[in-house]
């Protein structure tokens, strides 16, 4: 009887951990960060609180104090796994320095999903939507969200 009851047991929890494990994921969505290119000429910096890339830059993306993603200039990140069910603290940093940070809600975004684009001139990270190529933003439909 006692095996029986362990045999059935065991698989209630084989059947029941691919639902938690599908639980989890939609409670969370992604954000694409779309290639970052440093300014084609010397033109006028329009912000006060930030500053151009050059072509060694790197920028690093922390969501709620964990570093997701490490880009450099051309090169696009996905980050999955990103709550959506609350706002989110986004921390730029641009090749060590402290550069931005922003709340993200993915709760307002189509599927959960969200691309960050280098607005170029004014140097912020701008939320432009998923799809929106023409800004770069090409991260993979299937990419994990709800």
């Amino acid at each position: 009887m006692a095996r029986g009851y362990a045999a059935a047991c065991g698989l209630l929890l084989a059947i029941a951990a691919p639902v938690s494990a599908a639980a989890q994921k939609s409670g969370t969505g992604a954000i694409c960060i779309a290639p970052f290119h440093p300014p084609r000429d010397n033109g006028p910096n329009m912000s006060q609180t930030t500053w151009p890339p050059s072509s060694e830059s790197k920028f690093t993306f922390r969501i709620d104090g964990k570093l997701k993603a490490t880009v450099a200039k051309g090169e696009m990140a996905v980050i999955p796994g990103v709550p959506a069910d609350r706002k989110v603290l986004v921390e730029v940093r641009l090749d060590g320095k402290p550069y931005e940070s922003f709340r993200l809600d993915l709760r307002e975004e189509p599927e959960k999903r969200s691309c960050l684009w280098l607005y170029e001139g004014y140097w912020h990270w701008v939320n432009m939507g998923w799809g929106d190529e023409a800004k770069g933003c090409r991260c993979k439909s299937e990419t994990p969200g709800p």
